[in-house]
This record gives structure tokens, sequence and C-alpha cells, in this order.
């Protein structure tokens, strides 16, 4: 990896075309972005998946030990009492049950919002790669 680095920096013209060529490629992304129709589909989940849905995300969050490392370090001090690791335990996963319900209710609206300005988006993201290419060729 360190050769290429190498030849860029004893052969500046070599780099120079690589970044027209990288910025020619960013035009290309940006037309193809342009050209795409996307849209969201719909999803229906019966009773069961939701069930299914609801315990792997309850599984999830309760085995990600880095969650509990973090609130096991930040929510002590603002306890007056913390000794009783049961009630601990309780406020942890009813935080953990709050923040993760805000967070598919989030994605919902979300979802809901994006199905409506998804071409909007589309095109915003496509001018930005495009201008990102135009930064590499200004560059120059």
């Amino acid at each position: 990896m360190w050769l290429w680095g190498t030849f860029c920096f004893t052969y500046d013209f070599a780099f120079k075309i690589f970044k027209i060529l990288a910025a020619l490629y960013l035009f290309y992304i940006a037309f193809i972005l342009l050209r795409t129709n996307l849209s969201l589909k719909e999803i229906t989940i019966t009773q069961k998946e939701k069930f299914t849905l609801i315990s792997q995300g309850f599984f999830t969050a309760v085995s990600n030990p880095k969650a509990w490392i973090f609130m096991l370090s930040l929510l002590p001090p603002f306890l007056k009492s913390y000794s009783d690791l049961f009630l601990l335990t309780l406020i942890i996963l009813m935080i953990e049950f709050i923040v993760l319900s805000l967070y598919a209710a989030g994605g919902s609206f979300l979802r809901k919002i994006l199905n409506e300005h998804i071409k909007k988006l589309n095109k915003f993201s496509a001018l930005c790669v495009a201008i990102l290419g135009l930064s590499l060729l200004f560059e120059l």
C-alpha cells in the first residue's frame, strides 16, 4: 500500500490523473442516482412476527455489554442508594425499553416522511455526490 503513496508522491501527474478518474466516477454515480426511480415498499407484519421482532430486540438490547457498562458507570451516581442490584437492573431495563421504543417510533415516523419525499432526497444525494466530484476537479 505504501508503494502507491510513494508512486503518487514521486509522480504528481499520476496522482492528478487518478483524481480526474475519481471525479468522473463520482459524476457517473451522481448520474445513476438521478436516473434511479426509488420507492419504499410497505411490509405487513403479522402478530407472530411482531412478537418475534419484539423478543429479538429485547434480547439484543439486554445482551449488549456496552450498554450495561455504560449504564452501570453513569447511572449509580444519580441514585441515592444504589446498593440494591435488582432496583438498578429494573431501572436500566426501563430506560432501555423507553429509549428503544422512542427509537422505533422515530423510525416509523421517518419512514412516512421518506416515503413522501424519497425523490427529493435522491436528487439531493446526487447533487452532493456531484459537488464532491467538482471539488475533486477544482482541487487540481
